[in-house]
């Protein structure tokens, strides 16, 4: 597998087949933040290194995952592989699928078992020598920093939501809402993170196997996807939507302050708790978005929340 970080940015960026169906996204962000982004019509996007999780976005793949156990795994892979061939093997690399076609399951398990104890015997040779895993570590640390991420949402009305990103108290915070009806909004390029409780492949040797037994640029896709769109189960209520992309030549820093369109921004909500200063400062800074809706959110006593128009 390649380990040019330049390589693995283009197969990333080039996502033609992907299509979601959200009609819009949501920006969960402090009243000064927000100020910023209505003067400036930019957002920022971060490199993964400002993010407050610590199990977020997988800064270290393979950590403390031998050559030889990745290798090890692989071969247990194939003789499963060759005692029970799948029906499709379009998902398989090409030499996999050539091996497993030509076998044609006609191995008997006694030469499965003396073929998978030739290759472990090899792979131990093999392993003590291979630089692949090293330059893949290697090569995703320097694609870790060069990414720059955007995180939405598909709810203005999370309480996870308003508590931890707009403002702790009392739902002080504001949130912004953004239209994907262009085909060439970034937003279209969204991708839903998912969450679980199970040890990420790229963490593990028999997460590795099968990546490794994959076509370059489908392994290339997956190890994107499983380092930045998946997250642990605690995260959930955020139900989060990722927008990736890379910095630019002439950045420096952790962060890209990326301009938006700015008639994607369709409508404002302002906290329950925000301050009568604070909503002037807000109501006077969308005056630069003349179709904009502002809405009020607030909280009642059924622990509803409740929109009215501005």
């Amino acid at each position: 597998m390649s380990a040019n970080p330049t390589s693995f940015q283009s197969q990333i960026l080039t996502r033609s087949d992907y299509r979601h169906d959200q009609k819009c996204f949501f920006k969960y962000m402090p009243v000064e933040t927000a100020r910023i982004v209505l003067s400036n019509s930019t957002l920022r996007w971060s490199a993964p290194s400002c993010f407050k999780d610590p199990f977020d976005v997988v800064r270290e793949i393979a950590h403390e995952v031998s050559n030889q156990d990745i290798q090890a795994a692989i071969v247990h892979r194939i003789v499963k592989l060759l005692e029970n061939p799948p029906d499709d093997t379009s998902k398989l690399s090409s030499d996999l699928r050539k091996l497993i076609e030509a076998a044609g399951g006609r191995n008997p398990k006694e030469s499965l078992v003396s073929l998978q104890a030739e290759l472990l015997n090899e792979v131990a040779l093999v392993a003590a020598k291979s630089t692949t895993l090293n330059d893949l570590r290697i090569m995703w640390r320097d694609v870790a920093k060069t990414m720059r991420i955007l995180c939405l949402t598909t709810d203005p009305l999370n309480p996870f939501m308003w508590s931890h990103y707009a403002d702790s108290q009392n739902d002080k915070g504001v949130v912004l809402k953004f239209n994907c009806d262009s085909l060439s909004s970034p937003w279209q390029e969204a991708r839903a993170v998912t969450y679980t409780g199970e040890s990420p492949d790229v963490c593990h040797a028999d997460g590795w196997a099968r990546l490794l037994s994959m076509p370059v640029s489908t392994a290339l896709r997956r190890i994107f996807e499983i380092s930045t769109l998946t997250k642990t189960l605690e995260w959930a209520g955020e139900k989060e939507w990722r927008v990736v992309t890379f910095k630019r030549e002439d950045e420096a820093g952790d962060f890209s302050d990326i301009p938006f369109v700015a008639s994607e921004l369709s409508s404002i909500y302002l906290g329950d708790g925000i301050k009568p200063d604070d909503k002037d400062s807000i109501v006077e800074a969308a005056k630069a978005y003349p179709r904009i809706q502002i809405y009020e959110v607030k909280a009642d006593l059924n622990r509803r929340y409740i929109i009215s128009k501005l």
